[in-house]
């Protein structure tokens, strides 16, 4: 793809990425350094150059994917856009939107390494995919835009032998819809991420504006490459792109906990107030009488303890034989009693 400004604005707002697997990707405004107004005096035009006498392969589809997301991210890791196709000028309104999820149901981006840009759940399949073929063939077919983890990039004998082959076949697994397993656990959402809307006007690019962007081509030393095109050849190339926020208002999506543990207290208290009359104040004093109640019986059988000691054992039938014919007898012990003794007259 080639571009071309219409305006002097310089190379510092466009980039170019390493190359992916579905193409190259151009980046504009990669640092969020351009800024403008809102409606039609903040239009960013773009035309977009396909250059058809390079496909190698002719029979395939030729155009863009026009896509709208945070400087943070890459273009690589957005899994839709808009199709841009040559021979028509487009007109976009892009409308922006922040989502906000909350935190016990997300992840952060700070701290959170993503070779893609800013953490989300593409960039977190993207970083999956790319560990599972670098762990198959050892090396990628297009190395991530961060490469923080050091990829390497493959031969042409490595794709032919080894990554293009478990490309596809990850792909296949990642699509298998009758499939349980779960080949990357990419299921928490990022906390804030941003949104982009947009509203589409697309119109064939009339002859006389072709015949005039060709006019000022040829005078322009740079743009030499195109002197050559016709009015047919610069159509069958050229898309024509404005980029515009319709308003300078941002819609904001926050993600809340609708019903906590503080409106469970007040349905509580409410049901309780209304069909028993109770309130907190007849809970406390529903505990301190239940207290009381439990102290008073723990003393009043401590007295009653104190007051009927338990008697000591008696024996029983200790050394004795029973007797026989089953008469009874005294069952108790009975001591021996102590010797007498006489006194004698003294001599």
């Amino acid at each position: 793809m080639r571009y071309c400004w219409d305006t002097q604005m310089g190379d510092q707002y466009y980039t170019r990425d390493v190359e992916h697997v579905s193409g190259s990707c151009f980046r504009i405004n990669p640092n969020g350094n351009l800024t403008g107004k809102s409606g039609d005096y903040g239009v960013l035009s773009l035309i977009f150059m396909a250059d058809q006498s390079e496909y190698i392969d002719e029979s395939s589809d030729v155009g863009w994917i026009l896509a709208a997301h945070e400087s943070q991210q890459h273009g690589s890791s957005i899994d839709n856009g808009i199709k841009i196709t040559p021979g028509f000028s487009y007109s976009i309104n892009i409308s922006p939107m922040t989502v906000s999820n909350h935190e016990k149901h997300c992840i952060g981006s700070i701290g959170k390494q993503s070779g893609y840009g800013r953490y989300d759940q593409t960039t977190c399949l993207l970083d999956c995919r790319d560990k599972q073929l670098n762990d198959t063939c050892g090396c990628l077919m297009a190395t991530p835009p961060i490469n923080h983890l050091n990829f390497t990039a493959c031969t042409l004998k490595q794709v032919a032998e080894c990554s293009l082959n478990a490309y596809v076949e990850y792909v296949m697994a990642f699509s298998d819809v009758t499939s349980d397993q779960t080949l990357c656990a990419c299921e928490v959402v990022a906390c804030e991420y941003s949104l982009f809307g947009t509203v589409i006007t697309t119109t064939p690019i009339p002859e006389s504006e072709v015949e005039y962007k060709l006019a000022v081509w040829k005078n322009r030393e740079r743009l030499k490459r195109f002197h050559n095109y016709t009015v047919d050849d610069l159509r069958a190339n050229m898309a024509i792109i404005e980029v515009y926020f319709g308003s300078s208002s941002i819609t904001s999506i926050e993600e809340v906990i609708a019903y906590d543990f503080d409106n469970l207290l007040g349905d509580i208290g409410g049901v309780m107030g209304l069909f028993l009359g109770a309130s907190m104040f007849t809970a406390l004093e529903f505990c301190t009488l239940l207290v009381a109640l439990i102290s008073r019986l723990v003393y009043s059988t401590i007295e009653i303890n104190e007051d009927h000691p338990t008697p000591l054992p008696v024996i029983q039938n200790a050394g004795r034989r029973p007797m026989k014919n089953n008469k009874r007898r005294n069952s108790f012990v009975s001591l021996p009693r102590p010797p007498s003794f006489k006194s004698e007259p003294n001599m």
